[in-house]
């Protein structure tokens, strides 16, 4: 968690710092799967964006320590890793598990903010992608 938030300080979610993004995932996945589950990921939870946004590798995480189970979950999460979006969410919906509900908190917690922002276009783009990764979801 704390390399996730060290790694995105200058970054910024709309006019806001990065971290509030990465909190509310965190807490949109507790709203979804319960504080005990999320727990138990919270580190992949505030690390999800973490390779895609920025120069870190599966090397780098693999010099520092990071369990192989959690870098095969980034590797998912990292939508440069496929030549569109649908396969993009398509492999996340097929691999299930962790990714998945990251992934579904996540679009939950960007559509939500979208909608308090009055941006019913981007509601409804994440309303798509929500749909393609539920469908396959057995939370």
């Amino acid at each position: 968690k704390r390399l996730a938030l060290k790694v995105h300080e200058n970054d910024k979610y709309g006019d806001d710092p990065y971290s509030v993004h990465l909190h509310g995932v965190y807490r949109t996945y507790i709203w979804l799967y319960g504080e005990h589950e999320a727990k138990g990921v919270i580190g992949l939870i505030f690390a999800h964006d973490m390779i895609e946004d920025h120069s870190w590798t599966e090397s780098l995480l693999y010099d520092i320590g990071c369990p192989e189970e959690y870098i095969d979950v980034l590797n998912v999460l990292n939508k440069r890793n496929y030549y569109s979006n649908s396969n993009y969410l398509e492999n996340i919906a097929s691999v299930g598990g962790v990714a998945l509900k990251i992934k579904i908190a996540d679009t939950i917690y960007n559509r939500d903010q979208c909608h308090k922002d009055g941006d019913e276009k981007r509601v409804k783009y994440y309303n798509g992608r929500l749909k393609m990764l539920k469908s396959v979801d057995n939370f």
